[in-house]
This record gives C-alpha cells, sequence and structure tokens, in this order.
C-alpha cells in the first residue's frame, strides 16, 4: 500500500499516522528514543507491508502485468491501490477526502522538524502537488509514476505504468475492493496489539 492507504489505515492517533507515514524512511531498528506512537506507527507499517506482500489478491494484480512491469509490481500495484482509494475514498471515509487530505499535509508541516531528513523533500513535493488527491485521477497517476521513472538512476517503464492500469483497470478494482476489507480488519486487530503494548 501506498502514502494514501497507509494513512488511512493509521486510526486517529497522529503520532501514529506520523510514524506509518514514516515508514518507508525509516530502515532497520527502530530507534528506542522515538516517541511511543511513533515507533507504533513504524511497527504498523512493516506489519501492513507484509500483509500486503502475502495477500492473494495483491499476488493476482502482479499477474496482470505485462512482464516487463512484474519487476516493478509491489511498486505499481500500491499506486494502483491507492489510485482507487482515493477515487472512492467515500465508500470507505465518513469524512471527505479534500478535509483528510488537508488536515494531514497540515500535520506533516507542524511535524516538518520530527521528520526523517530524507522524507522531508518529499512531503513538500506531496503537498506541493497535491498528490493524494491527484491519486484519484488518471493523469495523477501518469505523473506520480513520470516522476518515480525520472528518479531512478537506470533505464525503467514506470513512465508507461498508467497503461497498464488502464488496460486492467476492472480487474485491478476487484482485486482492491477483495483486498482492502481484509488489511482493514488486519489493521485494526494489530493496532490494538500495539496499543496494549505501549
Amino acid at each position: 500500500m501506498n502514502h494514501l492507504a497507509h494513512a488511512y489505515l493509521s486510526g486517529d492517533n497522529e503520532q501514529v499516522l506520523l510514524g506509518n507515514l514514516m515508514g518507508d524512511f525509516v530502515k532497520g531498528t527502530i530507534d528506542m528514543a522515538l516517541p511511543k506512537g511513533i515507533r507504533h506507527g513504524l511497527r504498523l507499517h512493516r506489519l501492513i507491508d507484509s500483509y500486503t506482500d502475502s495477500h492473494p489478491a495483491f499476488h493476482r494484480s502482479r499477474e496482470r502485468l505485462e512482464k516487463p512491469f512484474r519487476r516493478y509490481g509491489g511498486i505499481l500495484i500500491d499506486i494502483f491501490y491507492d489510485h482507487f482509494l482515493s477515487k472512492y475514498w467515500e465508500l470507505y471515509s465518513p469524512q471527505p477526502l479534500a478535509g483528510y487530505t488537508q488536515h494531514l499535509y497540515a500535520l506533516l508541516e507542524r511535524e516538518h522538524d520530527m521528520l526523517p531528513e530524507n522524507m522531508r523533500r518529499f512531503v513538500s513535493y506531496m503537498i506541493g502537488n497535491d498528490i493524494l488527491t491527484a491519486y484519484g485521477r488518471l493523469d495523477g497517476i501518469r505523473k506520480v509514476l513520470g516522476g518515480m521513472a525520472h528518479r531512478l538512476s537506470f533505464d525503467n517503464p514506470l513512465a508507461e505504468g498508467t497503461g497498464e492500469l488502464e488496460k486492467n483497470y476492472d480487474g485491478f478494482r476487484e482485486d482492491f475492493e477483495i483486498f482492502l476489507p481484509g488489511l482493514s480488519a488486519y489493521t485494526e486487530q494489530q493496532n490494538a496489539v500495539l496499543e496494549r503494548e505501549r
């Protein structure tokens, strides 16, 4: 799952939300000097990634990709699933997406100094381009994948990845609709466990 889904699955605790969003930028052992909520969010991020990587619907989505794209299947499917979450947000949350993303962006700006150094530039890009809302549009996905393709230091087909989404749109959406309820239930359980451990 990508940034919007990790945020959505974090619950209401802002520190957990920050930690979950930091997950792609913090590797290795989690620093015990970090606030408990941040550590909780980092651990939750890793649990979500492990669940996602082992889920049959996620594997089915990867198989829908043409061979040149399968090497990047994890990246592409994460972004495709954020597309469906953004586009159909009202099915999953009573809070309008615009209000949710503005609150999230304000939190990231307020806690800028707490963010890992390697995350700060991305956050500026995300907020400046309203990426979490843009995920809901194909042109937004095209822009995100084009940026990722450019940032990689080797030739890759990511800039053309939106075509894969368009070719198998209904299949990817079906996989997502099967996948998300199970992940949501799993995340609620893990949040409760992590909360008891705090």
